[in-house]
């Protein structure tokens, strides 16, 4: 009856060994998928923040282009003013002799 009543026992103790195996398990691998899921939410960020940096720095690149352009234009632009202001020195303008009152 000993042996019977022991056996009985081992078989106990091995279901309860198989049951702490299986927590065990489950408990590793949710251990693995919490940073599993915590890195693959911080490469999201990642990428996104580098696909926005891209975008913006487009603008960027862009605005400076335009920029440039209107320099240019400006520059042209004082240019043909002092050109026409020279001109209009040179020549007496039938104004020049004006009195105002």
């Amino acid at each position: 009856d000993n042996i019977k009543k022991w056996r009985s026992e081992i078989q106990e103790l091995e279901e309860k060994i198989h049951k702490e195996e299986a927590k065990k398990e489950h408990y590793v691998a949710l251990a693995v998928e919490v940073p599993r899921a915590k890195i693959e939410e911080l490469a999201h960020e990642g990428i996104q923040h580098y696909s926005d940096r891209l975008a913006v720095q487009k603008e960027v690149e862009l605005l400076a282009s335009e920029k440039e352009v209107l320099q240019r234009k400006l520059v042209h632009i004082q240019e043909q003013y002092q050109r026409f202001r020279t001109t209009n020195k040179a020549q007496d303008s039938p104004f020049s002799s004006w009195h105002y009152k």
